[in-house]
């Protein structure tokens, strides 16, 4: 998927010249925000196709993410649930690992780290599609599929971006990076968002497995986070529903499971990354753009339900921040964009023609069709 990136660094560079020591001053004057939010509601794309190697290269990584029973390897009855965890974690790493090695081996002439980035990436997305077939009880992968399609959007255009501002030969550092150029800053960016994308897909992953050997003997694991353990009593409770014959008490219980399961996240895994100085920059740029743009576009946040927001912007679900969040450093708040993401994506499944739609962009995903793709070399 090739994106028309000259008006877009346009808006990189009116959003990163002017800045301070600690917090963004983007001093834009009426113009030239009329000029950005035109931009944005313009903002197109063209459709790609992946290489007949490339394909293959992806198919090839599909198959790992779908072994999911390599997740259960060295697992033995006599160990504790915390150990089994342990392991489970060790697992997912081994075939990140595994992933990782395929792709500098395949890209090994291309020379751009974005490329690996992004392979790590689809591995994540087919991951979670492979994990919620696997465990459909567990509602969190479902919405993992989509989230983790927004983050390739984000990686992927700062990799587009960083690339075409070398092309260009524009050089500009900026004062709150310590003589970082903005192109070194993007990189670094899609860095700590693909740590953190890994780090969750880990970790929410061996939640997910280890809730097969029982989410009710994993209610008072005190090594648990207290997130994750209502999450497991939710998930007990909405299992329980299921066997009564209760479809919609299932649902609302496994919605509130997965929210427990996403505050663990935010809060106990992912706050260190939005800690770092670099993401509360990009925390304070997407706090100015929801504002300008009165909630319309963000850089971090919305949730695409559907392959791609462009293509199917008439047909896919965009499910928007909720208005009272403008701060992505602020973990209770990205905790609420979790809530507002679950709960809408329990309110489409109940109507037939969104769940089926659900299940097709998520199988699309999955196989990795359709997908952002880089522009073509």
């Amino acid at each position: 998927m090739k994106f028309y990136l000259q008006p877009i660094l346009v808006l990189c560079l009116l959003l990163f010249v002017r800045c301070s020591e600690d917090e963004l001053d983007i001093n834009t004057n009426k113009n030239q925000q009329e000029e950005i939010l035109e931009i944005l509601n313009n903002h197109v794309n063209d459709e790609n196709v992946l290489s007949s190697e490339e394909r293959a290269f992806f198919d090839e990584i599909g198959e790992i993410a779908n072994d999911v029973d390599a997740y259960y390897e060295n697992i033995d009855p006599s160990l504790s649930f915390e150990e089994i965890y342990s392991v489970i974690v060790d697992n997912f790493w081994n075939k990140i690992n595994l992933v990782t090695e395929k792709a500098e081996l395949f890209y090994i002439n291309n020379n751009d780290r974005s490329k690996i980035l992004l392979a790590q990436n689809a591995f994540a997305l087919m991951g979670y599609d492979a994990l919620e077939r696997h465990n459909p009880e567990f509602l969190w992968t479902k919405l993992g599929v989509f989230a983790a399609n927004e983050v390739r959007f984000g990686v992927l255009l700062g990799a587009v971006m960083s690339k075409k501002m070398e092309e260009k030969n524009i050089h500009i550092v900026v004062d709150f990076s310590d003589g970082d150029e903005i192109t070194d800053i993007l990189l670094q960016a899609s860095e700590i968002l693909l740590t953190g994308q890994l780090n969750v897909f880990s970790d929410v992953g061996a939640l997910a497995i280890l809730n097969t050997f029982g989410a009710g003997d994993l209610i008072n694991e005190t090594w648990l986070s207290e997130f994750a353990r209502k999450g497991y009593a939710y998930q007990h409770e909405a299992e329980l529903a299921y066997e009564s014959g209760d479809v919609v008490a299932y649902y609302d219980l496994q919605t509130l499971a997965a929210v427990e399961f996403g505050a663990h996240e935010q809060i106990n895994v992912l706050q260190p990354l939005w800690d770092t100085r670099l993401m509360g920059q990009f925390a304070e740029i997407n706090k100015w753009l929801i504002n300008l743009s009165d909630h319309e576009f963000a850089f971090f946040g919305d949730i695409f339900i559907g392959t791609n927001k462009y293509s199917e912007k008439e047909i896919g679900y965009n499910i928007k921040l909720p208005s009272n969040v403008n701060n992505l450093v602020n973990g209770w708040q990205r905790v609420e964009i979790a809530r507002n993401g679950f709960h809408t994506l329990n309110n489409l499944r109940k109507d037939e023609n969104w769940s089926y739609w659900i299940n097709y962009s998520q199988l699309r995903i999955g196989k990795f069709i359709d997908v952002y793709l880089p522009e073509v070399e």
